[in-house]
């Protein structure tokens, strides 16, 4: 047997990186009244506009209140706080009913049938409308009543109807604010089904009920309209008609309904108040002293029907002529010529506004970067769990400004005589100065019209990680670098709330800089606290004081539920919403769950995307900003914990300390509850004498204490510093501001709900300015279509491809369809309407299904894809000519939201979870989907045969294709170049044979191609002839190199293979590289954390994992490793939760038969010093894809040769001693597991080392170290054995150079390990002599460093037996 051998004397590097100047105060916390924090950089007030002037900002929030009523939460260019409270009333529309008449001469026959009678509902006839109102109450009970009925003249959208294209009359039913919409709807429908006003002379035809199940939030969106991140125009009362014109102007009764008053609630009733002493003329008007409910700087009260939307939806953002003041029916703007009178009455500043919401900008708004850390009270191995009296020690905040601008779009003519008549215009974002300085202190003179950001992130508040790779100090240069204006970075601050008795205690004031700082540069205050209930009430005047806009975090279950907990345990008031005391609603966190278990179980297969669920956490007026939530729907990681989207998308690594380790660092202990009694009353459950100082008596124990002090001081900053930085990095707000306003959502719809949404959204509003009538859920059905697909292995494809490949894909397919063939649901005709048009005003679908041509009537689908599709090729456009950072996160965030919601119609149209399925029309797209691959390969084909795809394209065969994409091999391509020719050549012959917008898009060639399976490919790349001469690129689709939950010594395998075979044809150089690769994985000179594999608990709930840990019965979904390693992991610390859809590293450990007893937790491992199973890995994990892969690059007269050799050559027969395992690395690290579940119980202890089944009956012999054969005669203890057997020791020179041997492999495990260290304090918070004390799960120099202290013990036991003779 070969021995364990280590690599070369070097560990892995981490970017260096500076540890930031921590300034330290001491707050002295009085237990009478919670001490004040007084921030350096107060937030100033700014000027509120005068009354009769009008009111333009941007909306933050829309928070639905009891009856009806709203509140619109935003900040104006200025920076001045805005809540807008307004009433709206609910509706929903029925179709007229008709009237019945019977003949005189048959009056009083019995039997005789009343004939249906068209009723003419106009407007006029008041009588006629008033009396369906009355009749319709009457019939009503339990609290239901209609408040006003109107005749509309609408279409309803499902249909076309040849005999009434233009729609029919149907009553709009307003119901009161104080009833429920869904009761009262549901009554009405029971009325009409019923017939009981039959003998009333009125029945219904139609018992569709249309936008009943419209939410009342939805609704209001959809009228103003109105949305996240819009801005909001609300004139004065004297402006109002004059801007807003007649057609917006709200009916008596609705005006009533504003004026309701609420007797339940304080704030309703001051709401209503305010509403009734509105101005007459529809403006706004600001709420008195006595009335107000709110902090804000500006509380007004206005009539929903005065708001004036000035951003344009997706559908709107293409049009050039749009806009927001025109007058038209339906009170949305149009594009029509009545746009140009209106918007000469607009007031300049209105129309500033205007030309800031279409370019994108985003006004200022105050940030707060929020991390908190909370500890084990007994200091014990385990999660800590507030609400069960686990502390918080610490709590990081950085306070910044940001402010972002949209794209500078060329002045029209219009403007530019504007402009002349009234001067230059200045930008509304521009003007906008940070908090802290009035309105005429901009901090610095800008050039006009230039494009700037205004922020200042935690990462250069903290001087913390600006970029991958990258550390700047805190400074004006570091701000210029990071292309931050001075003024932004001068009003930030960095803020940690620390509880830390003992320091505290000395009443002393320090101050530390570290090495490297900027000169002069300011460093974040650490404010130490007696007690935790001071430190929280501190934090929270805090954030009252500062007043921030915006709440950055990383996962709101581990920052501000924890809070919520510990303010509740506490009997503290956690009051920081923007709300007055009285009127305060206490903070709402709830768990967002994006698709279900059972949802995951009715599929095939997840996609690449987490369904993790997360928590969403409400504060009134301000807005939580989660990074994990988009993190989740964006990036495809491993396990999405914070060190992983660090090390993942920053490129960098940080220290994750153990919470069991945190108590001995902020020196909360027992004996200071003796010294002081009551200081720590919020620490419950502490017990055990009085820990260590890490310091190990070096300092004198008030000097250490502060030591301890900084340190978590700076462990808290670098987490809050890693929060800053991906929000900086994934552009988070300005991608949530563009996805709200894009698809007319608020800003936590767009964040925390499916994509269905944004499509309804998008189609209620389209539907509106069309005048159509959206019907409510249908009863969902199963497609039957299905996609194309070309199977490789059924087609006998599979293999290498030496010549050339070009990839050809259809743009935007499913789309283009709806668009080629107007495919909707306002062009559907029913099979009874057919014979009623001429057949070449249809068009039949491969299914059978007809719909009109556009000539008859354009669909409202293909409006909606035309404009997105135009908004975002025109957004991409201004993304290449863009060069400001912060211009540019604008319109990437644009342009993704177009994509992203162009690409989920297909889905809303098909998908039973949709409010509005129609299989007709999915079924039609994936028939003409279909047809259209398969038309596109007989066109490629047959134009290869007959030359036109000469001269490159002879003989050229689609090879392989799935759902858009045909696989193209060109035989007689002598190189990529001359592939790249043909393939563009194939691509305009096939898009000239398919009606527009359809086009087939060449996407790539790649030579040689490697074809595995469906979704299976691998290549060299080249897109454009340039890449033809730099070598090109691989690419890989499918195969377990790219699947983020393989092990990562399979994956180097992989990839190193595929490098060899495709990018450098050398298949003897694969296979060597292979062959090493298995050798060092059986030879056992892997480390830990190349065996880690990750699996997502896609359909198993976190309370189905701790009904599985307490041995309840039906626990038979909580399957496979990672989810009985949950259950196992629950076992061992009641306090861990596990959420659906939470991903789970974990290794497979040699010593169990099955690998969901073999499945551990790869840290805990680690730290017992345990291997994995590393034959378990070659045949389970490695062999089959590698077999797979050279099964199709070898000829098939060489397959069996090269397989064997592969699977069976000498590096396969290597083998590690496993009966004798290293010892610990650092002890056990968790208590035993209470052996309920199924496999658990024979693991014994989380560090403990688990035998074999079989080597449980048989005695451990200790072995030579030099001949490596038995020493069966030894009786005693294995470490006291003599180093060699009797045979090796009468040799000469054995001893010598088994001693030799075992120097140089401790020297060269020790320098492996110092690099390690090295790597661990050029990242910790320690400094250069504090313990490293990093858990860093995700973190490879973590496991080195284990690795290593496990080894040298055991080459130490080595040692110690070659001195026994």
């Amino acid at each position: 047997m070969a021995p364990k051998r280590q690599g070369p004397a070097h560990g892995p590097q981490t970017p260096g990186k500076r540890a930031q100047p921590v300034t330290v105060e001491y707050e002295r916390a009085r237990l009478a009244a919670p001490c004040t924090v007084h921030l350096r950089h107060q937030r100033q007030r700014p000027a509120v506009p005068a009354l009769g002037a009008g009111l333009c900002f941007m909306v933050t929030d829309v928070i639905e209140g009891s009856e009806g009523r709203f509140s619109i939460w935003g900040t104006t260019p200025a920076g001045a706080s805005v809540l807008l409270r307004t009433a709206f009333q609910p509706y929903f529309y029925i179709a007229a009913p008709k009237g019945q008449v019977v003949a005189a001469s048959q009056r009083g026959v019995d039997g005789m049938e009343a004939e249906d009678e068209q009723i003419d509902w106009d407007a006029a006839q008041l009588d006629r409308i008033k009396a369906s109102q009355r009749l319709l109450n009457s019939c009503l009970s339990g609290g239901c009543r209609i408040d006003r009925v109107e005749a509309v003249q609408r279409k309803p959208i499902m249909f076309f109807r040849p005999d009434l294209p233009d729609g029919e009359t149907y009553l709009k039913l307003s119901v009161a604010g104080d009833t429920s919409l869904r009761r009262v709807s549901t009554a009405v429908h029971a009325i009409m089904v019923s017939g009981n006003l039959r003998a009333k002379g009125l029945v219904w035809r139609d018992l569709t009920l249309y936008e009943a199940e419209v939410s009342l939030l939805q609704r209001l969106l959809v009228d103003v309209p109105l949305s996240g991140g819009a801005w909001l125009y609300v004139p004065s009362a004297a402006a109002a008609a004059e801007v807003i014109g007649p057609n917006r102007t709200p009916p008596a009764a609705e005006a009533a309904a504003t004026s309701t008053t609420d007797t339940a609630a304080a704030a309703a009733a001051a709401a209503a108040a305010g509403a009734q002493r509105g101005p007459p003329g529809g403006g706004w008007r600001a709420v008195l002293d006595g009335e107000r409910v709110s902090s804000c700087d500006l509380e007004i009260v206005a009539p929903w029907h005065a708001l004036v939307c000035l951003s344009p939806d997706a559908t709107q953002l293409a049009d050039p002529s749009w806009s927001p003041f025109a007058s038209s029916s339906d009170g949305c703007g149009s594009s029509s010529s009545e746009a140009q009178p209106a918007a000469e009455a607009v007031p300049p500043a209105a129309r500033q506004a205007a030309d800031a919401a279409k370019r994108g900008d985003i006004a200022g708004l105050r940030m707060m970067v929020l991390d908190v850390l909370a500890a084990a009270a007994d200091g014990a191995d385990r999660v800590a769990v507030a609400s069960k009296g686990d502390p918080v020690v610490a709590i990081s905040c950085t306070f910044f400004p940001f402010s972002a601008q949209g794209h500078s779009a060329p002045p029209t003519q219009q403007q530019q005589r504007q402009q002349q008549q009234e001067g230059a215009v200045t930008n509304l974002s521009s003007a906008a100065a940070p908090p802290g300085q009035g309105p005429g202190d901009s901090g610095g003179e800008e050039e006009e019209g230039e494009e700037v950001l205004l922020v200042a992130t935690a990462a250069a508040a903290a001087g913390g990680p600006t970029a991958a790779g990258a550390r700047r100090p805190l400074g004006a240069s570091a701000a210029a670098a990071m292309g931050v204006a001075a003024a932004a970075a001068a009003a930030s601050e960095t803020l940690v709330f620390l509880l830390h008795p003992r320091a505290a205690a000395q009443q002393q004031e320090v101050a530390e800089r570290s090495v490297g700082a900027a000169a002069g540069g300011g460093g974040a205050r650490v404010l130490l606290f007696e007690t935790e209930a001071d430190m929280l009430s501190a934090w929270a005047a805090c954030v009252n004081a500062a007043d921030p806009d915006v709440i950055a975090l990383f996962e709101v279950s581990d920052t501000l539920a924890i809070l919520q907990d510990r303010f509740a345990a506490l009997q503290l008031s956690l009051k920081i919403s923007r709300m007055l005391p009285r009127f305060s609603r206490p903070m709402s966190v709830k768990k967002v769950t994006m698709y279900s278990a059972q949802w995951v179980r009715s599929q095939s297969r997840m996609s690449s995307t987490s369904n993790q669920e997360t928590w969403r956490a409400d504060i009134d007026g301000r807005i939580v900003v989660d990074v994990l939530r988009q993190v989740l729907t964006a990036q495809n990681l491993s396990s999405f914990s914070l060190t992983d989207c660090v090390q993942s998308l920053l490129g960098q690594t940080i220290e994750a300390i153990h919470v069991c380790q945190l108590p001995s660092m902020a020196y909360c202990c027992v004996w200071m509850q003796v010294l002081r009694p009551g200081c720590l009353a919020g620490l419950l459950g502490l017990a055990g004498p009085p820990p260590q100082l890490l310091h190990h008596q070096r300092l004198v124990p008030g000097t250490a204490a502060m030591a301890d002090a900084l340190r978590v001081a700076r462990y808290a900053l670098r987490r809050c510093d890693a929060v800053g930085s991906l929000l900086q990095r994934l552009a988070t707000v300005p991608e949530m501001f563009e996805m709200a306003r894009a698809t007319g959502l608020t800003l936590g719809q767009a964040v925390n709900q499916a994509q269905m949404i944004r499509t309804y959204s998008l189609l209620l509003r389209t539907a509106r300015r069309q005048n159509f009538l959206v019907p409510g859920r249908q009863e969902a059905k199963d497609l039957q279509e299905h996609t194309f697909i070309l199977h490789p292995v059924e087609t006998g494809t599979v293999g290498l491809y030496k010549q050339p490949v070009a990839i050809l894909d259809f743009s935007s397919l499913y789309p283009s369809i709806y668009r080629a063939h107007n495919l909707c649901y306002s062009t559907l005709l029913h099979k009874d309407d057919q014979a009623l048009l001429p057949a070449d005003q249809q068009t039949i679908t491969p299914t059978g299904a007809a719909f009109v041509k556009p000539s008859v009537r354009p669909g409202i689908l293909p409006g909606i894809l035309a404009a997105l599709i135009a908004a975002r090729g025109a957004t991409r456009e201004l993304l290449k000519a863009a060069t400001d950072p912060a211009t540019r996160a604008v319109l990437d965030s644009r342009q993704k939201a177009l994509k992203v919601t162009a690409n989920a119609l297909y889905g809303f149209t098909g998908a039973g979870a949709s409010p509005l399925q129609c299989i007709q029309l999915a079924d039609s797209c994936l028939a003409f989907g279909a047809q259209g691959c398969r038309r596109a390969k007989q066109v490629v084909e047959e134009a290869a045969a007959s030359g036109k795809l000469a001269p490159y394209g002879g003989g050229a065969r689609v090879v392989y294709g799935h759902t858009d994409s045909l696989f193209l091999h060109l035989p007689q391509a002598a190189d990529a170049r001359q592939a790249i020719a043909a393939g563009r050549l194939a691509s305009k012959l096939v898009t000239a044979a398919f009606p527009p917008p359809m086009e087939l898009k060449f996407e790539r060639v790649c030579h040689p191609f490697l074809l595995l399976h469906v979704n299976r490919y691998a290549g060299r790349a080249f897109e454009r002839d340039e890449d033809v001469d730099q070598g090109g690129e691989l690419i890989c689709k499918g195969l377990k190199s790219m699947w983020r939950q393989t092990a990562p010594v399979l994956r180097k395998a992989l990839h190193g293979a595929l490098v060899r075979i495709l990018m450098e044809d050398n298949l003897r150089g694969a296979l060597d590289f292979v062959s090493g690769e298995i050798r060092r994985l059986l030879s056992g000179q892997v480390e830990l954390h190349e065996l880690i594999m990750t699996g997502g608990l896609w359909r198993v709930t976190g309370q189905q994992v701790e009904n599985a840990a307490e041995g309840k019965p039906n626990s038979e979904e909580v399957k496979g490793p990672h989810a009985s390693l949950a259950v196992r992991l629950s076992q061992r610390d009641p306090g861990r939760t596990f959420v659906l859809g939470e991903r789970l590293p974990y290794v497979l450990l040699a010593g169990e038969k099955l690998q969901e007893d073999a499945a551990e937790d790869p840290l805990t491992a680690a730290k017992a010093g345990r291997e994995g199973d590393l034959g378990l890995y070659w045949k389970n994990k490695l062999q089959k894809p590698l077999e797979e892969v050279f099964r199709a690059c070898v000829p098939p007269s060489q397959q069996k040769a090269v397989l064997q050799e592969l699977t069976g050559g000498d590096h396969t027969r290597v083998k590690v001693d496993s009966l004798n395992p290293p010892p610990p690395a650092l002890g056990p690290a968790s208590p035993p597991p209470r052996g309920v579940r199924g496999g658990g119980g024979s693991q014994g202890a989380a560090g403990a080392a688990r035998q074999s089944r079989m080597a449980a009956f048989f005695r451990a012999v200790p072995k030579c170290l030099g001949c490596k054969a038995s020493m069966p005669g030894w009786k005693g203890d294995l470490g006291e054995a003599p180093g060699l057997c009797d045979s090796c020791a009468r040799t000469e020179g054995r001893w010598e150079d088994c001693y030799v041997n075992l120097l140089e492999e401790q020297a060269g495990v020790e320098a492996r390990q110092c690099s390690a260290y090295a790597a661990c304090r050029d990242c910790h918070s320690g400094g250069a002599v504090g313990p490293v004390l990093c858990e860093n799960g995700e973190c490879p120099v973590t496991y080195t460093r284990l690795g290593c202290s496990s080894r040298l013990q055991l080459v130490d036991k080595q040692l110690r037996r070659m001195d026994i003779w």
